[in-house]
């Protein structure tokens, strides 16, 4: 067996990026060339997409706007890394970046700064933030009806199953688009012959462990209004296509076939992946 250090470099050419689709347009997708910054990018992908992509972002912005690079950090002695972060506060808030910003900044130096063995015990005070979604607020039942009767049919579906069952938008389709809210997960609906049925109103719907938020399955459920634009929106979905002309243009764009078990709502809902 060849010894470890030799499998690392040998992995580090076949696989010099990770080949995923949400880093395309990443600014500092570049970094990953390096294997060390590859390792610890695929490291954080294990636990989260969304954690993974902004860290490196995070990261890619400090290098860029602190004239370093990754490697210049890793090879940093521990009291010149907390010196580092120290100053590195001290400019972002003499730029006037709030606190939140900062906090996540740092979080990405830590991390970078831990994957490479500085385990880093700074006190950091930062100052306090107030007001910032003071006038946030969820939608009132007319607010809500008025932003229903303004969407698509495809739109409704998303909205119904955040506003009637509680799900996050992550639980309808993860950051990466693969994985989400799935046809097989409202066991008590039925697609026949392209026609949608409920054994119960309102229908059960499971949240499965990766799409949950809390990392474990849970059950909701979807009222009778949500069922009807899902059971409008999937039965339309359905329908033979006809060719469009002129006289009789598409109006509602339906870029994917229906996948019973395999198609997941976010790609019913969103578009942008085929």
């Amino acid at each position: 067996m060849a010894p470890a250090r030799e499998i690392g470099e040998e992995q580090g050419k076949r696989y010099p990026r990770v080949k995923s689709t949400f880093l395309q347009k990443s600014k500092y997708k570049h970094l990953l060339d390096d294997p060390q910054v590859n390792r610890w990018f695929r490291n954080l992908l294990r636990g989260s997409a969304v954690t993974a992509a902004e860290r490196l972002r995070r990261l890619g912005w400090l290098c860029e706007h602190f004239d370093t690079t990754p490697q210049e950090m890793a090879k940093l002695s521990r009291g010149k890394a907390e010196a580092f972060l120290y100053d590195m506060v001290s400019v972002l808030e003499g730029h006037g970046k709030r606190s939140s910003y900062i906090s996540n900044l740092l979080k990405a130096a830590k991390s970078w700064f831990k994957f490479n063995r500085k385990h880093l015990e700074v006190d950091i005070r930062l100052a306090r933030e107030s007001g910032i979604y003071d006038k946030e607020k969820a939608p009132t039942t007319p607010e809500l009806r008025r932003i229903l009767d303004a969407a698509d049919p495809r739109q409704k579906v998303g909205i119904s199953l955040m506003a009637f069952s509680g799900f996050r938008d992550q639980t309808l389709g993860d950051y990466t688009g693969i994985d989400g809210l799935k046809i097989s997960d409202f066991p008590e609906m039925e697609i026949k012959d392209g026609i949608v049925d409920f054994k119960a109103l309102p229908t059960r719907v499971i949240c499965r462990p990766p799409t949950s938020k809390i990392g474990y399955e849970y059950l909701s459920f979807l009222n009778d209004e949500g069922c009807d634009y899902l059971k409008a929106y999937l039965e339309e979905r359905m329908r033979p296509r006809k060719k469009e002309t002129r006289t009789r243009p598409r109006v509602l764009p339906f870029h994917y076939a229906l996948r019973p078990g395999v198609s997941t709502v976010a790609r019913l809902v969103h578009d942008g992946h085929p």
